[in-house]
């Protein structure tokens, strides 16, 4: 019998989701580890999205995205030791649509 882990990612290959599936999850670790890395700060920064290499950071206020900023390589060497994929570049922009609670 095969294991649920790849019955599940043959599946999500034959359907073409695999790379958004691996996107959802490195999201999910890299808001994890920022949260790990920046606990005074895990209520106003948010983990976007992951393309093509960019990691997408939202920033509720600018001392937050600085502090993100300074914690920029420790975040890429967490992310890329929990999911083997690489960052190649980290963005952070500034909160559009969501309030910081």
């Amino acid at each position: 019998m095969d294991n649920l882990q790849l019955i599940l990612a043959r599946v999500l290959k034959k359907r073409g989701l695999q790379i958004h599936a691996n996107a959802a999850h490195l999201t999910h670790v890299a808001q994890k580890e920022l949260n790990l890395l920046l606990p005074a700060f895990s209520n106003q920064l948010f983990v976007q999205s992951f393309s093509q290499g960019t990691l997408l950071i939202e920033s509720a206020h600018s001392i937050a995205a600085q502090e993100c900023q300074a914690a920029i390589a420790d975040l890429q060497r967490a992310i890329e030791r929990a999911c083997s994929v690489e960052v190649k570049e980290v963005r952070i922009i500034r909160q559009t649509t969501r309030k910081a609670s």
